[in-house]
């Protein structure tokens, strides 16, 4: 069973969706851009759409990060072609998003957090949070306090990817072809129940994008169930 690009993927996210429930969640202020670099803006993201967009932007690079250090490990065909096309079809939700001027986020340099807490009559209490600077998405600027949540959600992003990493590099062969298979089926489930709630939250043009997307998903979802049952039924040789 191979699996066509145009069957793959549709982004999915770690960022919480509680970062939906800040009042300013972003401005249309400029993002720093390299000079003569302007994005390969042709639609206008409004209301939600830039929030939608970021979750959509870091939860792509989860997958396409995993799939590319997972395609030269992989033994089964099968397998093979939907890393593959997982990664051609992230790359091809990075290009919608581009068309509305939105681009994975600017993070700021390490450094920049929360302060250390302080004990007060024997109770821990938080102290001062120093908020993060505004994260640019594009040409789209996060002020604070918005970009916390960009930034953490970038951070979860990162560790899934490190710990994805650390889990299946004690894996080969067969094994690692399963837990590849099936790590993407309970991942794709995932961003189907992301994808409905961001429907909640999209204009017209973004609206159309995830609509495409939740049907990429179906597919996806049944595909890597016949892959997995496949796998199942195999012998490690």
């Amino acid at each position: 069973m191979s699996v066509s690009r145009r069957e793959a993927l549709f982004a999915g996210a770690t960022l919480p969706v509680s970062a939906m429930l800040w009042k300013t969640a972003y401005s249309q202020a400029p993002a720093a851009r390299p000079a003569g670099t302007p994005p390969a803006a042709t639609k206008q993201p409004t209301g939600r759409d830039p929030l939608v967009a970021v979750c959509m932007l870091v939860g792509g690079r989860r997958q396409i990060e995993t799939c590319k250090w997972a395609m030269d490990k992989l033994t089964h065909d099968d397998c093979k072609a939907f890393a593959k096309a997982e990664i051609d079809e992230h790359e091809h939700i990075k290009a919608k998003m581009k068309e509305f001027g939105l681009e994975y986020p600017t993070i700021p340099q390490p450094g920049q957090g929360t302060a250390a807490t302080a004990p007060a009559g024997g109770v821990q209490q938080a102290a001062a949070i120093q908020p993060i600077p505004a994260i640019s998405v594009g040409r789209i600027a996060f002020p604070p306090p918005s970009s916390d949540f960009v930034q953490v959600g970038h951070e979860i992003c990162e560790q899934c990817i490190a710990n994805y990493k650390k889990v299946m590099q004690k894996k080969q062969g067969l094994k690692f072809d399963k837990c590849f298979a099936t790590d993407q089926l309970h991942e794709h489930h995932g961003l189907l129940d992301k994808v409905e709630v961001f429907k909640k939250h999209a204009s017209g043009d973004m609206l159309a994008v995830l609509n495409e997307g939740q049907q990429v998903i179906e597919k996806h979802i049944a595909t890597l169930e016949q892959i997995v049952n496949k796998l199942d039924e195999s012998k490690e040789k």
